[in-house]
């Protein structure tokens, strides 16, 4: 008899895992919303135009192999000097 009463009631864990799936279920919508409508306003931005392609390929094709490496790279350029300190500099 204990064991039917004790199925008959929804243990503690069982609870919080419902009020946990019910409370973000409204989240988990509204994110997928949000990409949703992301995504539907990347697809409709406008397409490159060819010729700015062909240029690209154009210039590349005319670099050294060297200077083609030499793309590949990025300078970070950066600074945590103030406007004190970029005024003192005599530029």
């Amino acid at each position: 008899m204990l064991n039917q009463q004790s199925s008959d009631k929804p243990n503690s864990v069982q609870m919080c895992k419902s009020i946990l799936v019910y409370s973000l279920a409204p989240f988990v919508l509204m994110l997928g919303l949000t990409l949703q409508k992301d995504l539907v306003e990347l697809q409709n931005l406008p397409k490159k135009p060819p010729f700015e392609d062909k240029w690209v390929d154009s210039v590349f094709q005319t670099l050294s192999p060297r200077e083609k490496i030499a793309q590949l790279f990025m300078v970070a350029a950066f600074s945590n000097w103030d406007e004190q300190e970029y005024a003192a500099m005599d530029c």
